[in-house]
């Protein structure tokens, strides 16, 4: 695109109200070059449940707030700067909103998931840590189930290695199992508890070595029944958690952050059902044995909300675009690399979805997929043009 003009697309399906809400994660930066020390790398885990509020039997209430103690606990480091987190909910009482923020600050009025009574709604959620190494869950209407599950975190600093640092690439997709996609693995789909393992070194601009992790968008559609779906290393051993959770016939995307595992592939999990998977890499984290030009570091910023089509820019009509500008605004630095931000869609006249890039000429990578009046939120790991 020419100098000076927005710089983050959105393209949509169909008509649809859209809020993007900028993190630190509302706005959560990327630094724009790796410095030591200015910046934070992230640190994969293996995923570990932190919280489930079914198996406890305290769901949240209305209104309703609880601290999680994140920072020491499950091998994250007691000065990380920042969690990220898959969160689940479940069985809600009322259409409702929760929120995921620093403990000891004020709640946000910007929500990480939104949802309907009865739905299940998953998305991974970067979240700083706040006081006494916390972070809070908010629920504000009526009842819910929330799962937590840790995937990693952001250190407290780079030191003096790149391991850790982020590479955004334009979306490209690595896995269509629906027929006639042309992408592998079409016409093969997740069949009930088995696995698909995905080659992502050496795919859609990922290099073949220097791959600590994948940034992944995940989409599963044609479901035959409730299931979830989980994403791990190749060879190793499958945690007990899940990156996407869905009732009968919905069609679901989620974010996933996972490393490479045997042979530069990542394993797709499939517990009951079938279900067509839809995979594509946004981006990746480097292993520290290069210095790639390009690489950046997360630098939180205080939850902001950049866009809200509703009440400042007016619907998403079928198959147009959307520009906002982001780098040098509401506290991004200038010359940013990427952001990570919170995308809502909500009054979608008929079930579709909408992409999110840095290019009008780009491939448009379904960041959300909705159903006709649903509300589904996802978070971006959004390279800038």
């Amino acid at each position: 695109m020419q100098r000076g003009l927005p710089s983050r697309l959105v393209r949509a399906g169909v008509g649809l109200g859209l809020a993007l809400g900028a993190l630190a994660l509302g706005v959560a930066g990327l630094s724009p070059a790796w410095v030591p020390g200015q910046g934070s790398p992230y640190v994969p885990l293996s995923p570990h449940l932190l919280l489930d509020a079914s198996l406890t039997g305290s769901p949240l209430g209305a209104e309703g707030t609880r601290d999680v103690t994140v920072a020491g606990v499950d091998r994250v480091a007691a000065d990380a700067v920042a969690v990220v987190l898959n969160v689940t909910v479940t069985a809600p009482s009322a259409a409702s909103q929760v929120t995921v923020y620093p403990a000891g600050g004020s709640t946000p009025t910007i929500a990480n998931l939104s949802f309907s009574s009865g739905e299940t709604v998953t998305s991974l959620t970067i979240v700083p840590i706040g006081t006494d190494g916390q972070i809070a869950i908010s629920n504000a209407t009526g009842t819910v189930q929330v799962a937590v599950d840790l995937e990693g975190y952001f250190a407290a600093d780079s030191r003096s290695s790149t391991a850790g640092s982020y590479i955004p690439l334009t979306p490209a997709t690595i896995v269509d199992t629906r027929p006639g996609s042309g992408e592998p693995n079409a016409g093969n789909p997740l069949t009930p508890g088995a696995s698909l393992g995905v080659q992502a070194e050496g795919e859609g601009g990922v290099p073949r070595s220097g791959v600590l992790a994948v940034a992944l968008s995940v989409a599963v559609t044609d479901t035959t029944q409730s299931g979830s779906l989980t994403a791990f290393p190749t060879g190793e051993t499958m945690p007990i958690s899940s990156n996407l959770d869905w009732l009968t016939g919905q069609t679901v995307a989620n974010q996933v952050i996972t490393p490479i595992g045997s042979d530069g592939e990542v394993s797709f999990y499939n517990a009951e059902g079938d279900a067509d998977l839809v995979v594509e890499v946004v981006g990746f984290f480097t292993d520290g044995l290069g210095t790639p030009s390009n690489a950046s570091l997360y630098i939180p910023i205080p939850a902001v909300r950049v866009l809200d089509t509703r009440s400042d820019a007016g619907t998403l009509e079928p198959d147009g675009y959307l520009a906002e500008q982001f780098a040098g605004v509401d506290g991004i630095g200038p010359t940013a690399d990427a952001v990570v931000a919170n995308v809502t869609s909500a009054d979608a006249s008929q079930p579709s979805l909408f992409g999110v890039l840095p290019e009008q000429a780009a491939g448009a990578t379904p960041a959300v997929n909705l159903g006709a009046s649903q509300t589904a939120p996802n978070l971006m790991f959004a390279a800038l043009n």
